[in-house]
């Protein structure tokens, strides 16, 4: 892939066998939104859900992508078949994890990821996942973050967070910013450390769907977000775009029990 060219290009001098990132990006034609999805970073669509009169604005996620790791079944299927192995460290601690297939090395929680070369040949690849849907009227903002910010908050409760942010008036730049600080926040009750939690939040404004967008981060690492696109067809939740740029159904179900 280009992604591999560029990393094995001598003078860039990059090092790729043990190090790598994720990728989630999306592409906004006019009403319709492409999501390209590398590793465990996420993108996630906040739909408003109109009420009655008097009655409080809900908010509803529509995933765009699904979470590229061990736990996903097709995912691990390709990675046996090349030779890869699968476990838990030393067989009971933390996630799944991605080792080659006789030593505790490197270790990598995520099935793609643009690096990590050294498990190329055990199936792991920077090839994105494209997933397509059309706007409609009710399609409220995106959210773009790294694993960081869902490792304690699962979609539903992202889109519900920044979703009153909104609707109490804050902007994009800001509803970012809170979202990393609650995330955050929800790390340090949990754990020691934090991981890298970087956020976009991007606000549509209804028919003419202009957008506004602002980004956050909680460390000096700079989170991979970035543009891309492709074509499709309209439809309630995200399809899959095929290799042939054909559309097939796109089940996501990032959070344990749910769709999202």
């Amino acid at each position: 892939s280009a992604a591999e060219r560029e990393l094995n290009e001598p003078s860039l001098k990059i090092e790729h066998l043990y190090s790598g990132c994720t990728g989630i990006s999306v592409w906004f034609h006019g009403p319709d939104l492409y999501c390209a999805c590398v590793g465990d970073s996420r993108a996630v669509l906040g739909r408003s859900i109109p009420s009655g009169p008097g009655g409080k604005e809900k908010f509803k996620a529509i995933g765009l992508s699904y979470d590229q790791k061990p736990t996903r079944p097709d995912e691990r299927k390709r990675i046996r078949a090349a030779g890869g192995r699968i476990a838990r460290w030393r067989r009971n601690l933390g996630p799944l994890r991605v080792w080659i297939p006789r030593d505790w090395i490197p270790g990598l929680a995520m099935t793609r990821s643009i690096g990590d070369t050294i498990l190329t040949e055990y199936g792991v690849i920077p090839v994105p996942e494209i997933s397509y849907i059309r706007l409609a009227q009710y399609d409220s903002f995106v959210v773009l973050a790294s694993d960081g910010v869902w490792e304690f908050m699962t979609s539903e409760e992202v889109i519900e967070f920044v979703g009153n942010l909104k609707k109490n008036g804050t902007d994009a730049t800001e509803a970012a910013d809170c979202l990393v600080r609650e995330a955050v926040r929800r790390w340090r009750r949990q754990e020691e450390v934090v991981d890298d939690t970087t956020a976009i939040v991007v606000y549509l404004d209804g028919d003419s769907l202009t957008k506004s967008t602002g980004a956050s981060a909680s460390s000096s690492k700079p989170g991979f977000m970035s543009l891309l696109g492709f074509g499709g067809a309209i439809g309630d939740k995200a399809q899959l775009v095929t290799p042939t740029g054909a559309l097939q159904p796109f089940t996501i179900k990032n959070d344990v029990g749910g769709s999202n």
